[in-house]
């Protein structure tokens, strides 16, 4: 081998080397029977770790790019779903106490109902509404069509006067309650 270094070479030698063979079957024909090992062979295995950091990096930014893309939607989803859920929880129970109404009209009942529409209220427009009165709900929200339910929901409630149709101004409040769901629904799908 040869080495330059500037204007100078250098010669170096190097030993000679050599390889041995040792033939382990002197003899082989056809009759030469081989020697079986079935015995298991524990091997380790391994894992592919760069693969798994390639595919896992490759769905998180599979992810971000879907979420760049349908991230409103799936926001939207997400809360209409909440709201419906919500909406319907209420409105079976409403229903069930408007129905006990009409059979038993007692002044206990209609406090319930009432505690169950402010408390469906408080989640919906998130304004603490069980600690409001009817008088200032309806200046809050400006409802004129809750004016009349509300104080004749209050003369049995707080009054303790029972009144067989109490039921029909509870089914008001209800109404009241889906258009304002059905408004709220239009307002989230439109992105407002």
């Amino acid at each position: 081998t040869i080495v330059l270094n500037g204007t100078d070479s250098l010669l170096i030698k190097t030993a000679v080397d050599s390889i041995f063979l040792t033939e382990l079957a002197p003899f082989v024909s056809d009759t030469t029977q081989l020697k079986t090992n079935l015995d298991y062979q524990v091997v380790g295995t391994a894992f592919n770790y760069p693969l798994m950091y390639y595919i896992i990096g490759g769905l998180i930014i599979l992810i971000l790019i879907l979420l760049l893309i349908f991230g409103k939607n799936i926001a939207r989803w997400f809360k209409l779903r909440k709201l419906r859920i919500q909406y319907e929880q209420f409105r079976e129970l409403f229903s069930a106490y408007i129905t006990k109404l009409k059979v038993d009209p007692s002044p206990e009942l209609a406090e319930k109902t009432l505690i169950a529409w402010k408390s469906y209220l408080e989640r919906f427009d998130k304004v603490p509404y069980s600690v409001m009165t009817s008088k200032e709900i309806l200046s809050l929200s400006q409802a004129v069509e809750l004016e009349q339910p509300l104080k004749s929901i209050d003369r049995v409630v707080y009054g303790k006067r029972v009144q067989e149709n109490i039921y029909q101004d509870f089914q008001q409040i209800e109404e009241y309650v889906e258009d304002r769901y059905s408004k709220k629904v239009v307002e989230i799908k439109d992105g407002i």
